[in-house]
């Protein structure tokens, strides 16, 4: 059996090879449009900021989201439709967030599961 803190960096390096695919995804773009997707700071922060959250959340099992997988799927719908609802229909928003919340993700993985321990470890 794989240790929480194996599968978190696990996901520090997955999350960290995604970059360079969402940059090249991001400048195909950029280049099928015929015009510039600019990086929008506020969304990168926002994207950053929820997903940092949702691994804090994850790692300290608030409300079963990381023993029950039937409320991760149910958060993770919400937050797509609400987004969906929510968020300005620009590729820049969309592509920022995206980036964004793989940078947050890197950042949290980096700090607990690469550099420290993962909080509330019950193995």
């Amino acid at each position: 059996m794989v240790s929480r803190r194996t599968r978190a960096r696990i996901a520090f390096l997955a999350e960290l090879l995604s970059i360079p695919l969402q940059v090249h995804q991001w400048r195909r773009a950029t280049d099928t449009n015929r015009e510039s997707i600019a990086v929008v700071p506020r969304w990168l922060v926002v994207g950053g900021l929820l997903q940092a959250t949702f691994c804090w959340v994850y790692d300290h099992d608030l409300a079963g989201f990381r023993t029950k997988w039937w409320r991760r799927v149910s958060l993770a719908i919400g937050v797509g439709i609400g987004g969906f609802r929510v968020l300005p229909r620009s590729e820049a928003v969309w592509r920022s967030l995206s980036i964004g919340g793989s940078i947050g993700r890197i950042g949290y993985r980096l700090w607990y599961g690469v550099l420290r321990s993962l909080p509330d470890t019950t193995e």
